[in-house]
């Protein structure tokens, strides 16, 4: 039994050695969603590095499991904020998971918000906020959605690609607004062979030198 002990542990050796050479294990980042992703592969895919994700040593050396979150490239499936989280420089807004960064945390307020106690506001000195940039493929199929106030004002929401001719949408909005004067933007888009491979942009645009504030920003990729 010992002998048969040995042996499976020493394969088991050789096997995760292997997964080092090949890339399935990383040095520093090894998070255990990507272990667990690679577990029996001997190579890493695109899912593999999105996952890997830096070790907070200071709470492991006291025993606690901590990973520091790594800011994506791609949207997985949702980037949110609700304007209230900053990076560490206060710079930037981070989703709830922070894995999504978004600009202009500059231009966070407090006295006004959809939900939690933060929006973002803007007026005649500062029209555009919130930007966030990310690689986008061929047919993926995103939504985007931003509550605005007031219901009147020209505050947009926008997707752009670097070049505006492959891919460009805008959106103000449906007249209706809820029992506390939010309205909501919404739309859906492809994206189109001409904008594939490239990294796109969504941010927020006020027309006008009125004041607006958003809040509640979502990005959801429904496909592929």
């Amino acid at each position: 039994v010992l002998g048969l002990v040995l042996f499976v542990l020493c394969g088991f050796n050789l096997f995760q050695t292997a997964k080092y050479k090949y890339g399935s294990i990383h040095y520093a980042a090894m998070s255990k969603a990507a272990y667990w992703h690679t577990l029996f592969r001997m190579k890493n895919d695109t899912k593999f590095h999105e996952l890997l994700e830096p070790m907070n040593y200071d709470s492991l050396l006291a025993g606690k499991y901590v990973v520091i979150p790594q800011v994506y490239e791609r949207i997985n499936q949702d980037a949110f904020t609700s304007f209230e989280d900053l990076d560490r420089f206060g710079k930037k807004f981070l989703s709830p998971d922070g894995h999504y960064a978004f600009n202009r945390a500059d231009l966070q307020v407090d006295y006004e918000s959809r939900s939690g106690k933060h929006s973002v506001m803007l007026s005649g000195e500062n029209r555009f906020a919130s930007g966030i940039e990310f690689w986008v493929k061929r047919y993926e199929i995103y939504e985007l959605s931003v509550w605005k106030k007031p219901v009147d004002s020209r505050g947009t929401l926008v997707f752009a690609a670097p070049d505006l001719e492959a891919l460009y949408e805008q959106d103000e909005g449906s007249p209706e607004a809820d029992s506390a004067g939010w309205r909501k933007i919404q739309f859906q888009l492809s994206i189109p062979l001409e904008a594939a491979n490239k990294k796109c942009r969504v941010y927020l645009w006020n027309k006008t030198t009125d004041t607006a504030f958003f809040d509640d920003l979502t990005i959801r990729k429904l496909s592929p």
